[in-house]
């Protein structure tokens, strides 16, 4: 008589890796999913709180800051949530979007986008979708309903704030 030895044969071996990969894959996914709310979120959030600092700064100074001035008012960003969507030749990449034409009437606004590619704006004390993808800063702002002018606070790769 044979004696039986114990022990997998390959059939259920593949079938245990083919439901490893499988639950992966799912967590690979789920997990990306998660991943981009975190961003989207923290793009919201940066584009509310850099609303609420540049009508602070507006209300104390009377004019709305200007480029460089953004940092002095305090507009800070979740650097790690924002992608470089708008990339055109020979550059590193552009985002988050200050609109601002004329700096003493107090009407600005903000676009920008995450790492997911959603792309939101602030306007009127409220973070709204936006209209992408994102352009120079004449074409994103007016398709979002700002002011046409503009500063790139991520530019050419680098944060100015």
């Amino acid at each position: 008589m044979r004696k039986s030895v114990g022990g997998f044969t390959i059939v259920e071996l593949l079938i245990v890796i083919v439901v490893i990969a499988i639950l992966a894959a799912i967590t690979i996914v789920a997990y990306n999913g998660v991943q981009n709310r975190t961003n989207d979120s923290a793009v919201q959030s940066d584009l509310r709180n850099a609303g609420i600092k540049t009508q602070e700064y507006y209300l104390t100074s009377g004019v709305l800051p200007v480029g460089g001035s953004m940092a002095a008012a305090g507009v800070k960003a979740t650097q790690t949530a924002y992608g470089a969507h708008y990339v055109p030749a020979g550059s590193s990449g552009y985002n988050f979007l200050y609109c601002v034409t004329d700096t003493n009437s107090g009407s600005f606004g903000f676009v920008a986008a995450s790492k997911s590619g959603a792309v939101y704006t602030y306007k009127d004390g409220k973070v709204n979708t936006g209209v992408g993808p994102l352009t120079s800063w004449t074409t994103t702002c007016s398709n979002n309903g700002l002011p046409a002018g503009g500063y790139w606070l991520f530019s050419n790769g680098s944060w100015t704030i």
